[in-house]
């Protein structure tokens, strides 16, 4: 049996997943102030044959982990986007500027799905990359999630004491129009790329929209366009590299 530990480090949480083979077998999830919590989990695993690391999150939590992780010998793979990796191809003009949880994600939607399709992720951020039919990331975009929206405009103007508001189609309230503005901006957003990626494939195939991350309940109920939500799916992505780093090495 082989094991791999896959850790997805980002900016409000460590999501890890523990593989056997190819079978993921226990993940978990903490908040970066709750991140000892991790002594506490890996205990429980065997130890890994190697650990693969997707880090966006600051210097102080790279640490961390690192110091979390020395209780185990085996190699540590911190991900850096490639120009070109399990069968998908990087559209970024510098590949490695190109977050390696936003690689992972496409890289295992890629290996789903082999299709065009929007990957999106809701997390602190939304991302959305676009895969064309012979995978090639043709690049994306990133914008506030809805929280940080909201967030934002409680900082910047006269409207920090409102209250939590719901989505309306057309809101009658401050509270119910800052939160319903917020998650019209991320579906105008999604539909806006679903236009441009179909534009790009000439109407040849439908697109599909690949839908991952911890926000991903806040949009999912509003979304038009065919989607499918894929738990997991950086961690899933990370597994699939590191078995490629490793074959590539016997």
């Amino acid at each position: 049996m082989y094991y791999t530990l896959a850790i997805d480090s980002g900016n409000t949480h460590v999501k890890w997943g523990f593989y056997s083979d190819n079978e993921m077998i226990t993940n978990n999830c903490v908040t970066l102030s709750e991140i000892n919590l991790l002594k506490s989990d890996f205990k429980l695993l065997p130890e890994p044959n190697d650990i693969i690391i997707s880090h966006v999150s600051k210097a102080n939590i790279e640490s961390k982990i690192t110091e979390i992780l020395a209780v185990w010998s085996a190699p540590v793979c911190w991900l850096r986007s490639a120009a070109y990796q399990c069968g998908v191809r990087n559209g970024y003009v510098n590949p490695q500027q190109l977050g390696s949880d936003r690689w992972a994600g496409l890289i295992a939607a890629w290996d789903l799905f082999h299709r065009p399709c929007l990957v999106i992720n809701v997390g602190t951020a939304m991302t959305i990359d676009a895969i064309s039919k012979s995978g090639e990331h043709l690049g994306g975009i990133i914008l506030p999630s809805s929280f940080l929206m909201t967030k934002c405009l409680a900082q910047n103007t006269k409207l920090h004491e409102i209250a939590d508001g719901a989505f309306v189609s057309f809101p009658n309230n401050t509270q119910d129009a800052i939160y319903s503005g917020a998650i019209q901006a991320l579906l105008g957003a999604i539909d806006r790329m679903s236009y441009l990626l179909a534009c790009t494939m000439n109407g040849d195939e439908d697109c599909k929209c690949i839908v991952s991350g911890g926000g991903a309940h806040v949009i999912i109920p509003y979304l038009r366009h065919p989607y499918e939500f894929v738990n997991c799916l950086v961690l899933n992505g990370l597994h699939l590299i590191a078995n490629e780093i490793r074959s590539k090495k016997t």
